[in-house]
């Protein structure tokens, strides 16, 4: 049950939010990668804008070999902000003045992460992507050009006594003790895992850093 101010923060309720942790986690390490690509397709001087989102398609359409219709449409992970800076300049460029192509702009809206899919790229929003240093570090990659490695929970020892929830698959481990000459209850979550991504030689892989202002 959920936590309230007239009890405080139960036990039950701090368990229950170690998922979530989890999946935050993940996420976070997925962008925190993302952010390390080294060749940028957008201007991290300057605001998103369509001919970024140009330039970043055609490293992928240049690139030998590549066919979307074998690798799938790359997949543009941006800042929420970025999608609004990106929103503006098609608002603004001439050839969406007409009603068909604005119909277009108008569909560039976010629906549970997905926001649109322009110029063969699907583009997806999260408001955890990295912001350090003045710039929203946006990225690309091609599905499954992300992966993530766990390791296996389900011999880890724990000490005697210690209720244990292994999920191997997940490489997640979450504890629960009781240390009863301190009135000590603790419940812990600890997750085994990390994030990469196919080499660029591969697999094409973009950082999509733009400035925050």
């Amino acid at each position: 049950r959920a936590g309230i101010a007239g009890d405080g923060i139960t036990l039950e309720f701090l368990a229950g939010t170690i998922l979530q942790s989890y999946q935050r986690t993940i996420l976070n390490l997925a962008h925190a990668h993302g952010a390390t690509f080294a060749t940028n397709k957008a201007d991290a001087t300057a605001t998103l804008d369509v001919d970024d989102w140009l330039n970043l398609a055609a490293g992928f359409t240049e690139t030998e070999g590549y066919d979307p219709a074998v690798h799938g449409l790359p997949q543009v992970m941006l800042h929420n902000v970025q999608l609004t800076q990106l929103k503006a300049s098609l608002r603004s460029e001439t050839a969406l003045q007409f009603p068909e192509p604005f119909d277009t702009y108008q569909g560039v809206q976010p629906q549970a992460g997905f926001a649109f899919e322009l110029a063969g790229m699907n583009a997806y929003t999260s408001t955890h992507v990295d912001s350090s240093g003045g710039d929203y570090a946006g990225y690309a990659v091609l599905p499954g050009g992300l992966i993530w490695a766990i390791m296996s929970t389900g011999t880890i020892p724990v000490t005697p006594g210690t209720e244990v929830v292994r999920v191997p698959e997940l490489g997640l481990i979450v504890t629960r003790s009781t240390t009863g000459g301190q009135a000590l209850n603790a419940v812990e979550g600890n997750a085994f895992i990390g994030v990469g991504s196919r080499d660029a030689a591969v697999q094409p892989k973009f950082l999509f850093k733009s400035n925050q202002t």
